[in-house]
């Protein structure tokens, strides 16, 4: 079954990311953009931390992976400057926002594997003799290892 294109933003978080890294990156920017609008001015990351009291390496770590999904030039205060412009102030808000305008207005080019694109293939899991993945249990419960040959 051949994969939709991403329409919006949290759909296209959750494309590139998958469910828990994408919703996480959701709530970040949701955050930041909260942060940003109590701040009335774009943050960095130590006021972003120190609104939240959030530790400024958690801070680092929600940035890295802001990036992995929008590219290493993207800017959380251009991203909450964009989503407050469309008046988004909840995860869910984001799921209305076009992906196409964010693009825009960040320059990013979007990666294939996060607009439906060819993924890469996952590595393939060693089969066992009877041809089910190593270290599977067997229908009666025992291991691979343990299973009569």
């Amino acid at each position: 079954m051949k994969r939709r294109q991403p329409e919006t933003v949290l759909e296209y978080c959750v494309a590139a990311g998958g469910v828990r890294k994408g919703l996480r990156v959701a709530r970040f920017l949701v955050l930041w953009a909260t942060a940003q609008a109590q701040a009335e001015h774009g943050l960095s990351a130590a006021e972003y931390a120190e609104f939240w009291l959030e530790p400024e390496a958690t801070v680092y770590r929600q940035q890295a992976e802001f990036r992995e999904l929008f590219g290493s030039d993207a800017s959380p205060a251009l991203v909450a400057e964009f989503l407050l412009s469309r008046r988004v102030r909840r995860v869910p808000d984001l799921g209305h926002v076009p992906l196409a305008a964010l693009a825009s207005v960040i320059g990013a080019t979007l990666p294939p594997s996060a607009t439906g694109g060819p993924r890469p293939a996952p590595e393939a899991l060693p089969l066992a003799a009877d041809g089910a993945p190593e270290g599977a249990p067997a229908p009666d419960g025992a291991p691979a290892a343990l299973r009569p040959a």
